[in-house]
């Protein structure tokens, strides 16, 4: 009688005693609420009435000292909950009782204590020990205190319990998972803990030990010793996995520049195809370039290489001509990685219920949702085993991705989030994803058997486009195998893998039975932005490959910058940039070039604005990967390499990942990094030092400025763009598409192609070279068959003045955005293999010149040359002598007279080449139709060792 009281904070009499129990003073109770079975009577529903009919019921007991009139579970909330999704799991906690056991339930839920843990949400429930029928309470509910059966289901209720947890972390979007059973069950080295309760919480409070806590403390001091020794095992396995990764990289270095230095055909085509789908002849010629210096045998190595049996022809179409090559060992791989696509598609176990579906879109954080959002969260949360959503630069890929994990694990799967970078991995776990790997490290766990994928299993892969073919190939696969699901997020048009063949997902993209959502409205642009729609056109058609429509829009909103050289393109951004910190300094914004030597220039232009400003503390020399750099309290810093430790890692310390500096002390850095717009970043520290084993960081820049290929996937609100003139298509549309609000374009003159058109020219037709001639007379030639009759009155040379001379600087800039366009916009070939129609290529006839395979320099080769002449004449007489008698060859002077025999033969009237056999070079013997003696058979070389 007192608990309920208590619990529920008013007040109690007890008819039988007398007593009068009062708590209505008592603070932090939130919430009370009985629940009972159907047709149980009204009085059920009154407290006091019902706890009093609970005593009145045990009075017929023969054990009424000791008899229970009711029983309590004690249930935790995760802080995050609110207040009514609080309510609404303790409701389904005891309706769940009620439906189970026929129970009477009362709940109360409770604010923490005001001296204790501020998070400790929690509810008491007190259930009857009686069923409740519709005449009052009934017979006692035995099952939950007999020995027998009492742990069984105690263990259920424990269950249920962590269920409706889950489902309620899940449809809240909270990253917390529980699990009722305990460390030993679930296989885990970990020693448990006890509630301390009333009483020795009140003693700890005070600083007096209690035997719970000390218990609690010899619990977590032996649990952080197994992690430590965890870390420590963790630790050298990472150090293992990263010198293994790094010998990798190095022996892929290595084997490619071996295979161009050995001039060997086949060697060259396997280093050429491990970064590479397909290729042109032109970019073999670029690449051997890099290492073959003399044409003339750059040429040989092409034609022989164009020659291999292996190579395939790859055409656009059907009956077209061929426009690149590959290799059937790339088409196999591929083939292989298509299969297992084609496999999960057609695997359909993988729905998502309509109701659970329509319950995350009622969530308010999904209200402005887009329609081609919600086909997309529709298509991806069908049965099928694998979904791709094609999404283009701004159009709220990580928005849907969002919704799509919260349907899942709202019907309790695990969806884990996977991507490239260790940068995206960070944005994922910020945006809700409670776990999260880098490709290489899921796969890893694949290897070793600790992944734990199963048919229950959901794997998102963002910036999908960016695997190589060997890490799509093996993903499919392996989730294939374990009935995963796989949802496949990208933009093949953004960057793709650089530094391993890729171009898969355009190609699973493109296969009918996978199901595909496209997304190309673009959010990214703010309804304030100046001109957003025209923006958001830019960005789509930029996307399409209409860089002259976008740089259009661009030019008339005022956002490109022209320069004359590359220094005045980077003092004109640094103005820009102060300007627009002095009317905006609460925007975020971000230059994005396309070398690090640009990044590094920028960055120390751009913070001197900010020193000027005084928004720098006193400076701080760090030795950074790059060198010593002065670093103070606000500089912006970027990340440009990924900490050793996995630990550190998912702190913060990944490539790309940017914030500001709070703090320096000594060698010792604070970092805030950035987080979603509006929330506080998180903190992290670091120490400067090249050790990483250790636990030190040095790959590290100022983070005003970075290379786009890091910016891939980030949004800022300003945007700079210094452009280089090298970039292609993929970059130019990354690089330009990072903005909600404004871009600024900066471009030097001396990026661009000389101006050689004949009309931007002065001095009439005479001042012409032979090439701006011959385009003035095709332009005049077209112009006098249009018009004719001014043809006949204007010759060419008036036509050329006249056009000279009305040549307006609109029209000049107009052919300054041609060539930028031109120049943005050169594409830069990442399609699949698969994505072509394969043509065999005939046998080709084989050339005198392409024979020899030469691998030494010119000098040498002389040298090589004259050994190869001796060696054939060697053999050449070796073959025509008679061999020497056994005691001659036994004999040393005979031997060596009969070597120098060899060596110098004597001339004599018929002694020419023409009369010599010919030596089989593979049986080092003459060949039976010329040689008189065919069954000799010299030793190596033509000398007997």
């Amino acid at each position: 009688m007192a608990a309920a009281a208590y619990r529920a904070g008013t007040r109690i009499t007890d008819l039988r005693t007398g007593l009068s129990h009062d708590y209505r003073r008592k603070q932090g109770v939130l919430h009370s609420e009985i629940m009972a079975p159907a047709g149980a009577p009204p009085w059920a529903y009154d407290r006091a009435a019902l706890w009093n009919q609970a005593e009145r019921a045990e009075d017929a007991s023969t054990r009424r000292s000791t008899a229970k009139t009711g029983r309590e579970f004690r249930l935790a909330f995760a802080h995050q909950l609110t207040a009514e999704e609080r309510i609404v799991c303790a409701r389904e906690f005891a309706q769940y009782m009620v439906d189970t056991y026929g129970v009477v339930v009362d709940f109360s839920i409770h604010a923490p204590d005001k001296n204790g843990d501020q998070r400790n949400y929690h509810a008491h429930v007190l259930t009857s020990t009686r069923v409740m029928t519709d005449a009052g309470f009934g017979g006692k509910v035995r099952v939950l205190d007999s020995p027998k059966t009492s742990s069984k289901h105690i263990e259920a209720i424990r269950a249920k319990w962590a269920e409706i947890e889950n489902a309620a972390y899940a449809r809240a979007g909270i990253a917390l998972r529980v699990d009722h059973r305990s460390y030993e069950r679930r296989g885990e080295d970990t020693e448990g803990t006890v509630h301390l309760g009333p009483k020795a919480s009140g003693l700890e409070r005070h600083g007096q030990r209690s035997t719970r806590g000390d218990r609690n403390r010899d619990a977590r001091a032996a649990n952080a010793e197994r992690e430590a020794l965890k870390a420590e095992h963790a630790r050298l396995g990472e150090q293992m996995k990263a010198e293994e990764e790094k010998r990798r990289r190095r022996a892929e270095i290595k084997a490619e520049r071996a295979a161009m230095r050995t001039h060997d055909p086949g060697l060259i085509l396997d280093a050429l195809m491990e970064q590479r789908s397909t290729f042109s002849e032109n970019e073999l010629r670029a690449r051997l370039g890099r290492t073959i210096t003399d044409q003339a045998e750059r040429e040989r190595i092409v034609r022989a290489v164009m020659r291999r049996p292996e190579l395939v022809g790859l055409a656009e179409s059907r009956g077209g001509k061929i426009v690149r090559y590959t290799t059937m060992k790339v088409l196999r791989h591929e083939a292989a990685g298509l299969t297992a696509a084609s496999s999960l598609a057609r695997d359909r176990r993988h729905g998502v219920s309509a109701r659970t579906r329509t319950a995350v879109m009622e969530r308010g954080q999904f209200g402005s949702i887009r329609p081609e959002q919600y086909a997309a969260f529709t298509s991806a949360t069908g049965p099928e085993g694998l979904a791709v959503i094609a999404g283009e630069a701004g159009t709220g890929k990580s928005y849907t991705m969002n919704a799509i994990r919260q349907a899942y694990e709202a019907e309790g799967n695990r969806v884990l989030g996977l991507s490239f970078t260790n940068k995206v991995i960070r944005d994922l776990k910020r945006d809700g994803f409670g776990e999260v790997r880098t490709i290489t490290g899921a796969l890893q766990d694949v290897a070793k058997g600790r992944a734990g994928w199963n048919g229950r299993t959901v794997l998102m892969v963002d910036e999908a486009a960016m695997l190589s073919t060997r890490d799509m190939v093996n993903l499919l696969s392996h989730a294939y195998e374990a009935r995963a699901k796989v949802i496949l997020v990208g933009d093949d048009k953004q960057l793709a893998s650089a530094f391993q063949r890729g171009g898969l997902f355009g190609a699973i993209r493109a296969q009918e039975q996978t199901p595909v959502s496209e997304l190309s409205e673009v959010r990214r642009i703010k309804d304030s932005a100046p001109e957003a729609e025209q923006q958001r056109g830019a960005f789509n058609a930029m996307h399409e490959g209409r860089f002259r429509e976008a740089l259009g829009t661009f030019d008339a909103l005022g956002s490109i910058h022209w320069c004359g050289t590359r220094e005045d393109a980077r003092e004109a951004l640094a103005m820009q940039y102060a300007k627009d910190v002095a009317e905006r300094p609460s925007h975020k914004r971000f230059t994005y070039t396309h070398s690090n030597a640009d990044a590094l220039a920028v960055n120390q232009a751009l913070r001197a604005v900010h020193r000027q400003r005084g928004e720098l503390g006193v400076d701080h020399l760090l030795r950074t990967a790059e060198g010593p750099f002065a670093f103070a309290t606000g500089d912006r810093i970027q990340f440009t390499g990924s900490a050793y430790h996995k630990t550190a890692r998912e702190a913060g310390l990944a490539n790309g990942v940017v914030g500001s500096i709070r703090d320096i002390t000594g060698e010792r850095v604070t970092v805030e990094l950035d987080g979603k717009k509006g929330e506080p970043g998180r903190l992290m520290s670091f120490t400067v030092g090249d050790d990483a084993q250790a636990g030190q960081f040095n790959s590290f820049r100022h983070g005003y400025a970075g290379t786009v290929y890091k910016g891939q996937g980030a949004t800022v609100d300003d945007a700079y763009r210094l452009h280089s003139g090298t970039e292609r298509a993929a970059t130019s549309y990354v690089g330009a598409t990072r903005h909600a609000e404004n871009l600024h374009l900066f471009v030097s003159r001396d990026a661009l192609p000389e101006n050689n058109s004949w009309n931007a020219q002065q001095g009439g037709l005479g001042a012409l070279d032979e090439r701006q001639r011959q385009r003035a007379e095709l332009a005049y030639k077209a112009w006098s068959e249009t018009y004719p009759a001014w043809g006949e009155r204007y010759d060419i040379a008036a036509y050329v003045g006249y056009v000279q001379q009305h040549w307006t600087p609109e029209k000049a800039r107009a052919a300054d955005l041609d060539q930028l366009a031109r120049q943005m916009g050169r594409p830069e070939e990442n399609r699949a293999a698969s994505q072509f129609v394969p043509v065999a290529l005939p046998p080709p006839p084989a050339t005198p010149e392409d024979a020899p395979a030469t691998r030494y320099s010119a000098l040498k080769q002389q040298v090589v040359d004259a050994f190869d002449l001796v060696h054939e004449r060697t053999m050449r007489h070796a073959a025509a002598s008679p061999p020497p008698a056994a005691t001659d060859r036994g004999d040393p002077k005979g031997r060596f007279e009969w070597m120098r025999a060899w060596m110098n033969p004597t001339p004599s009237p018929d002694d020419n080449w023409k009369n010599q056999p010919e030596v089989d070079i593979v049986n080092k013997s003459p060949s039976p139709k010329n040689g008189p003696e065919a069954g000799m058979k010299p030793e190596i070389g033509g000398i007997d060792p």
